[in-house]
């Protein structure tokens, strides 16, 4: 279970038994927010003192001291409000950052949701939810049979989900029995022949691939008739159909009055078909991709119908804040165009409107946030302090001869920026600055996707260029005859035993897409490195350049050889002093947020969404909601002073927390 989940439990128990406090030192929007509050049986009231055999939540933003996370308890939770670079450093300068009870949040907003939580029913009374994402989060061993977790965004961000979902609807190439294991039951769905071309290679692949991640130059021009007239007819069917597949299964799954989550870019319809099934569902969205703006989103085919679908969720989930406000202006525009022609935008025959930088579809509010997904941290710190991992680093750098290693663990795909790499590399060695004999830059690929025209032949032109760069600068000793090569290639997929390996053995990790929803192996190449080296070169585009950048990453524009071939050469030859400060500010960042609170988040978001749209639920019984006698603590409904709304709080979320909170 998430450690937060766990604290939060144990801080649960308490109050339906003898009560928790709760005390708030922080600011928000330059106003200070102080308090002591009790919460006892789901009801909140000021408080004048701290009993002290009573568990405390105590919630802070730093600017009061450290005094009060030091004195914490075993029994006690602490609220960190704010992930700046400073409050961390604070908070690690007092060996506090590994203590087993803190809980890190982003904003004021996220206070109040932790403390909704807080009485909010328990784990177990927290309604069942079914996920639906393209592929199952499996994999068939072709020799033994044998299913394993396989990898990729979806699969690891939803690893260690907490509840375990009761049910996964996707594909599993070769499998369509049901199976079941750690609480879950998959339910496979087997894609034709002719449904893979049109759906996935076609209409997912080949235009919404390439335009969400502002490629556009991967996308055949209007000249190219039948590519066009493909993709607004038999791709888009087969899209629909398995869509509608998809949106079947959860129907027939999925429980009364409860939650469904759907994933990513192949199934952006299945929800919009999953309402008109299933109204008492209540539905989520992620998107592990970016979303483009309106420009390019408008030149996609039945790009209406794909937003109806989305708009159907009643939460919508993004990795960055740019991916949200693109939405959110996409919308907007659609809203106004469909005005204009004299036909008002609908969703499942409902009006959507667009209210400052809130989206309604009737009297429904979709709320539409960014939840930038992560790693479980101690996994791979755990892997990389491994006796294993240490011979397996061992040997990757025997491979090399010892050389320093600028390291690339790519699928072959052409946002990964690996070509615009290989250019700065070029450059590197055409003007001297990059040794051979000294320095290699070590490239493993995935394979890439199968049926996609484009991906293939990006992997033919990556292996001649390798080819050529590597005849060009070879080196050669004339009296040993031995020979370096400036880039040492390897086709064949790394092992998941395998990766933290070669996070362990760079010198140098590169990571340099073109753009990216996240990019999770920047994370992982982080929690590998207890032991505080090597250097994180992270392309500008990927959403994980948001929270790393300003932590220690080494920020670069890979389509700019120039400032590409400056950063890779930069990170090669830095300092280990300077290294060691870049990694400690980036495994803080990874270390305070991860997978665990993620997916915990959204779930949160869905749950209240659930509450919010029916009449409250107490042992399954409808019951009307009571008025409250006092708002909940941390975020009052009056400020210390008693002079109006809290601080930061939108007029939305300050009618939330004076919600009645269930006994």
């Amino acid at each position: 279970m998430a450690r937060e989940q766990e604290l939060i439990k144990h801080l649960r128990r308490h109050v339906a038994d003898d009560g928790v406090s709760v005390v708030a030192e922080y600011r928000a929007d330059g106003a200070p927010v102080l308090g002591s509050y009790e919460v006892v049986n789901g009801r909140t009231t000021e408080a004048s003192e701290i009993p002290p055999d009573r568990p405390t939540l105590y919630v802070s933003d730093g600017s009061y001291g450290m005094a009060g996370f030091k004195g914490l308890r075993e029994t006690d939770v602490g609220v960190v409000v704010g992930d700046g670079p400073e409050t961390l450093a604070a908070l690690d300068a007092e060996h506090l950052l590994d203590r087993g009870n803190l809980v890190f949040v982003n904003s004021v907003d996220e206070v109040v949701g932790l403390l909704d939580w807080l009485t909010e029913p328990s784990a177990e009374q927290t309604p069942a939810v079914s996920i639906a994402s393209y592929r199952l989060p499996l994999k068939i061993d072709n020799n033994t049979g044998e299913l394993t977790p396989s990898m990729g965004g979806v699969a690891t961000g939803l690893a260690n989900m907490t509840p375990p979902p009761h049910h996964w609807v996707g594909e599993l190439s070769g499998h369509s029995d049901p199976l079941h294991g750690d609480g879950t039951d998959y339910h496979p769905l087997t894609v034709s022949e002719r449904e893979t071309e049109g759906h996935y290679a076609g209409f997912s692949n080949g235009i919404l691939w390439p335009t969400y991640h502002g490629l556009r130059e991967f996308v055949p021009g209007a000249d190219d008739v039948r590519f066009w007239e493909n993709a607004a007819g038999e791709w888009f069917e087969q899209y629909q159909r398995v869509n509608q597949r998809f949106a079947d299964e959860l129907a027939r799954q999925a429980e009364p009055d409860s939650i469904a989550w759907v994933h990513d870019y192949q199934l952006q319809l299945v929800s919009g078909m999953l309402r008109d099934q299933r109204p008492d569902l209540t539905l989520g969205y992620f998107a592990h991709t970016p979303f483009p703006n309106y420009t390019d989103y408008s030149t996609i085919p039945h790009h209406e119908e794909l937003l109806a679908g989305l708009l159907a969720n009643d939460v919508l989930g993004f990795q960055t804040p740019r991916d949200v406000k693109n939405f959110v202006d996409t919308v907007r525009k659609v809203v106004q165009r469909s005005a204009e022609a004299g036909s008002p935008f609908t969703v499942n025959g409902e009006l959507v409107r667009v209210v400052g930088d809130q989206i309604q579809v009737e009297n429904r509010q979709v709320a539409v946030r960014n939840y930038p997904i992560s790693i479980d941290y101690d996994k791979y710190d755990s892997l990389g302090r491994s006796d294993e991992i240490a011979r397996k680093t061992e040997e990757i750098k025997e491979t090399v001869g010892h050389r320093k290693i600028i390291a690339g663990i790519e699928r072959l795909d052409y946002t990964k920026g690996i070509s615009e790499r290989i250019d700065a590399l070029e450059l590197l060695l055409a003007e001297g600055r990059f040794d051979p004999r000294q320095e290699v830059m070590y490239l493993s690929f995935a394979k890439a996707r199968e049926g996609v025209e484009a991906a293939q032949q990006y992997a033919e032109l990556l292996s001649n260029r390798i080819a050529e760069l590597n005849a060009k600068y070879r080196i050669i000793d004339p009296k040993t005859g031995r020979s370096w090569e400036p880039i040492h290639d390897h086709w064949d997929s790394v092992s998941p035993e395998e990766v933290p390996a070669v996070y362990r053995a760079a010198d140098v990790m590169t990571i340099t897409p073109l753009k990216d929803g996240m990019n999770l192996m920047a994370k992982e190449f982080i929690a590998s490195r207890s032991d505080e080296r090597g250097t994180l070169l992270l392309g500008g585009g990927a959403g994980a350049a948001v929270e790393l950048g300003p932590s220690g990453a080494v920020i670069v524009d890979p389509r700019n050889t120039r400032e590409l071939a400056d950063g890779m050469e930069r990170a090669l030859h830095m300092s280990e002093p300077e290294q060691r400060e870049r990694m400690r500010g980036l495994r803080r960042q990874v270390r305070t947020h991860q997978v665990g609170t993620w997916n915990s988040r959204i779930i949160q978001d869905l749950n209240q969404a659930r509450t919010e749209k029916a009449p409250a639920r107490v042992g399954g019984i409808r019951q009307r909601r009571r008025t409250p006698s006092r708002p909940i603590p941390g975020a009052p409904a009056t400020n210390m002073a008693g002079r109006g709304p809290a601080p930061g709080l939108s007029a939305r979320r300050r009618q939330s927390v004076r919600r009645q909170h269930r006994p």
